[in-house]
């Protein structure tokens, strides 16, 4: 009797075992189409997903095709199936217009994923890819059917894809533009404030967003203001209220949070940091803070000299050149020392028309340490004098001191180009086109006249050939292309020009 029992029991399992066996077998094929069908979404390839999917459903049995046991790989076959159509139809659309065919593909997207959250209406994927199908076709609806009420709501399935993720920023923006579209705007400032309590970073896409309006900014304001108290990336959250502030032109409350901004984890303050908040403060006139700011975001920075630069260019931009030097002066009193302070002054003393102290800072510097810049600098005072001989000197020195700086050449040919040197010109400027990161049309337009002052028409006309290429809203270029090879075929000589 017990050796029956375990007989039927070893058969039954043996059942069992060949059943899921036979399963197995026959969900393999529609298990690896669906792969191939997911690889070609990933890489943005939909149409070729499309007929991938329509093949793994094909490929399920038919006494499978609604059986608990393919349930969960129906639901992800139905629901990528339904984002591929959309795609589809989505770049149909964008790129050629609404048609009846990019109309159908949504429907059909509609339809596979209805079939998805029939299955498992909690996944918040497939709630949301409905959500954006219904709102496409509530969309086109009148286009294709017009004088007929509109079958398509997408608003109740995009709360229920909200309420799925409560914190999910691409569902609510698409909720946002919605009721936008739909001309529902007085329930756009609950969700701006939403927005930006669950993901501060969200501002300055708001700014660009179809539903933003001025009036938006208080509603952005709670929010991040709820970040903060809540503990939400709180650090964002003070930065882009002070932005805020600013865009309010209010720029105290701006210096404000950006000052809360930085006593919050203040280990993590950069030299982006000091520099932001001294040009809150040179904007605000609190010109005594302003050094000691700048020098901390100098003393931060792994390379005090572009941030100089930077620097330089905010009290430039702000008309602050006197301030400017006297940030010099105090920089150049305490310890730290920054290579590139006299060079800067230099070029402050130049944008402040005031050549003759430029000349002498830079003179210095050419004498004790010369640089390429200091030497460009003061060639480029040079030429603005008429001073030609010392504009070939100093450029020339720019270039034995950077020999792969494209511009120091081309400097240096304008003036050898200008004192008749004509050979020596395109020499340099060969130079300047072999070491340019891009072609620059006026390098090749520079060397076409240094060819044909020296009677090298054929090859004069070329590189005016390729100016013109590179810039053909210039009609001068293919002009003279042409005066070139005809004076090639009369033997002229050049006009001195």
């Amino acid at each position: 009797m017990a050796a029956s029992k375990r007989r039927i029991l070893l058969s039954f399992v043996l059942v069992l075992l060949a059943a899921f066996l036979i399963y197995c077998v026959l969900m393999l094929r529609p298990r690896f189409v669906y792969q191939q069908g997911v690889r070609a979404l990933k890489t943005n390839d939909a149409a070729s997903a499309v007929v991938l999917f329509e093949r793994a459903e094909a490929a399920i049995p038919g006494f499978l095709n609604q059986s608990l046991l393919t349930a969960a790989d129906r639901f992800h076959l139905y629901t990528d199936y339904g984002q591929a159509l959309y795609d589809v139809a989505m770049k149909g659309w964008q790129e050629n217009g609404i048609s009846n065919d990019g109309f159908d593909r949504f429907v059909k997207a509609r339809e596979a994923l209805r079939k998805a959250a029939a299955i498992e209406s909690k996944y918040y994927v497939t709630a949301f890819r409905l959500a954006r199908t219904e709102h496409a076709l509530e969309t086109l609806h009148p286009w294709r059917y017009p004088d007929t009420p509109n079958p398509y709501n997408a608003h109740p399935l995009y709360q229920a894809a909200a309420a799925l993720r409560p914190a999910g920023i691409a569902v609510h923006q698409a909720w946002a533009r919605y009721l936008h579209g739909k001309g529902r705007t007085e329930e756009i400032p609950d969700l701006v404030r939403h927005l930006l309590a669950i993901y501060p970073p969200f501002y300055p896409t708001l700014k660009n967003e179809p539903y933003f309006m001025p009036g938006l900014l208080t509603d952005a304001a709670e929010g991040l203001k709820n970040a903060v108290q809540t503990g939400v990336r709180p650090r964002d959250a003070l930065r882009y209220l002070s932005q805020l502030s600013r865009d309010q032109d209010n720029p105290a409350g701006a210096i404000d949070f950006f000052e809360a901004y930085l006593a919050y984890d203040p280990e993590e303050n950069t030299a982006n940091d000091f520099i932001h908040i001294g040009s809150l403060y040179l904007t605000d006139g609190r010109y005594e803070d302003v050094s000691g700011l700048f020098i901390r975001a100098l003393a931060v920075a792994d390379d005090p000299d572009p941030v100089l630069s930077r620097i330089y260019r905010i009290f430039k931009s702000q008309n602050q050149g006197i301030r400017f030097l006297s940030f010099a002066d105090d920089l150049e009193a305490g310890t730290l020392k920054i290579p590139t302070l006299d060079l800067t002054r230099a070029r402050c003393y130049v944008d402040l028309g005031q050549d003759f102290l430029a000349k002498q800072k830079l003179e210095t510097i050419i004498s004790d340490n010369p640089t390429g810049p200091a030497c460009y600098l003061r060639a480029q005072i040079a030429a603005r004098e008429k001073d030609w001989k010392t504009m070939e000197t100093c450029s020339q020195q720019a270039t034995q001191l950077e020999p792969y700086t494209a511009a120091y050449h081309y400097y240096f040919a304008r003036a050898l180009y200008t004192r008749k040197k004509y050979e020596d010109a395109e020499f340099a400027l060969n130079r300047a086109i072999r070491h340019a990161a891009r072609e620059n049309a006026g390098y090749y337009h520079l060397r076409a006249w240094s060819k044909w002052h020296q009677e090298k028409f054929l090859s004069a006309a070329e590189d005016w050939d390729r100016a013109a290429a590179l810039n053909p809203d210039h009609p001068e270029y293919r002009d003279r292309a042409s005066q070139a090879r005809e004076k090639s075929q009369l033997g002229v000589r050049p006009a001195l020009l």
